[in-house]
């Protein structure tokens, strides 16, 4: 299968909680003598040289649904979309808790219920062609049931779903769910789709909130906004060996391989925010980003999807960087797709160091990637624990930044850094 990029943006919040002016209906464009966002978003992607197939934005569009909110959010959006070199019509999107009109929702009450939720989500659907356009293919609709759309490509299937539909301004925390009889409709709609075919697309599922419990800044905080029958969904989804999901709803970034018994891995991708402004409880630890999926192919003899993803933050004064998981919450390069258990890792890592350090002073982990492909794909959090393990038996450390691979290199102990 042919490389295929995917761009994801989500939780832009445009409106007064987004960070800059030109993200605000009405705003300025930028501070006095300062850039503005855009503008330093598209500067950077040119400087960065990267483009991406897909654009994927995962809901919270919005701050408040507001109909001069998404005019504007579908002009952000089509900027992004330009800087990337992706088309219109490759633009995947769904709403989120923030992208559904609370003031038509208040006037439901008694009698006239089901009128007024009809029309919650009126400004997503007509704002902006960006997310008009595909809110509704065929009989399936995001806004109205069975909630979930499929935009298919000649080389990736996009299964999106909205799981804000039954959110209410009363419902605190706005945890999102999946009631039983979409996730079977959708079941029935996959198995038709995929029953006996072979795996000769990228299976991608975009949602808005996520599907597993997640950290927050305060770890010992429980998290209650973990979309209702979100882990049925999963094993749904790993069932019909989708490759990715590709979520927003909380703002730290985050990314995890599934593996169930006899079945294929998922990536689950959280996105993070792009632009709203961030509490104090993220400051220093968690950023503004963005991030480009790459998808690379397919292992041979597993069908198992690789790849890896890059991630840059915003910093300010400075423009777009390279985020680093210290600062922004995510590492700028994330592998991912060769599944193995550490002990196959460890047993590559040591064959592949004894054999180049009988010759040489140094490697660096690039130059031992080369060694297996399995290696490339493996990360920062697997690799570290088992250079620590290896490297005192072979006469070697490791030397660098230990919440990255970036620049990691393994020095024989009788070389000084």
């Amino acid at each position: 299968m042919t490389k295929k990029r995917i761009a994801i943006v989500s939780d832009l919040h445009i409106g007064d909680s987004a960070r800059e002016f030109d993200l605000r209906p009405g705003g300025s464009p930028a501070y006095a003598g300062q850039k503005g966002y855009l503008d330093s978003f598209e500067e950077d992607v040119q400087r960065f040289d990267v483009a991406a197939d897909y654009l994927v934005v995962s809901g919270d569009i919005t701050d408040r649904a507001q109909p001069s909110q998404f005019s504007h959010a579908g002009k952000v959006i089509t900027r992004i979309a330009r800087a990337l070199k992706v088309p219109d019509d490759a633009i995947i999107s769904v709403p989120g808790n923030h992208d559904l009109n609370w003031d038509v929702a208040k006037l439901a009450t008694d009698g006239g219920e089901a009128f007024w939720l009809g029309y919650r989500f009126a400004p997503f659907a007509s704002g902006h062609d960006v997310f008009g356009k595909w809110c509704s293919i065929g009989d399936r609709s995001l806004i109205e049931e069975p909630h979930f759309t499929l935009r298919s490509f000649g080389d990736c299937d996009f299964w999106s779903f909205n799981s804000a539909a039954y959110d209410t301004p009363d419902k605190k925390p706005h945890r999102g769910e999946i009631r039983e009889k979409h996730r079977e409709e959708l079941h029935a709609a996959l198995k038709a789709a995929y029953s006996g075919q072979a795996r000769n697309k990228y299976r991608v599922f975009v949602t808005h909130h996520h599907l597993r419990p997640q950290r927050d800044p305060h770890p010992d905080q429980p998290d209650f906004s973990t979309m209702i029958n979100g882990d049925a969904l999963l094993d749904m989804l790993i069932e019909h060996q989708f490759d990715l999901v590709m979520h927003g709803h909380k703002h730290r970034p985050w990314c995890r391989s599934f593996v169930e018994a006899a079945r294929d891995p998922i990536v689950v991708w959280c996105s993070g925010s792009f632009s709203q402004t961030l509490g104090a409880s993220y400051y220093g630890s968690i950023g503004n980003l963005w991030h480009l999926v790459e998808l690379h192919g397919r292992r041979e003899g597993s069908d198992d999807c690789f790849g890896q993803a890059r991630s840059w933050a915003y910093a300010p004064g400075r423009g777009w960087v390279p985020s680093r998981p210290n600062e922004h919450g995510i590492d700028h390069v994330t592998p991912f797709g060769y599944v193995a258990d550490r002990h196959t890792i460890q047993s590559l890592v040591t064959d592949a160091l004894t054999s180049i350090l009988a010759s040489r002073q140094f490697v660096t982990w690039a130059e031992l990637c080369d060694s297996h492909e399995a290696l490339r794909y493996q990360a920062g959090t697997v690799v570290w624990p088992i250079l620590e393990a290896v490297c005192p038996q072979l006469g070697a450390r490791p030397h660098g930044d230990r919440d990255s691979l970036d620049g990691l290199i393994i020095l024989s102990t009788t070389v000084t850094p």
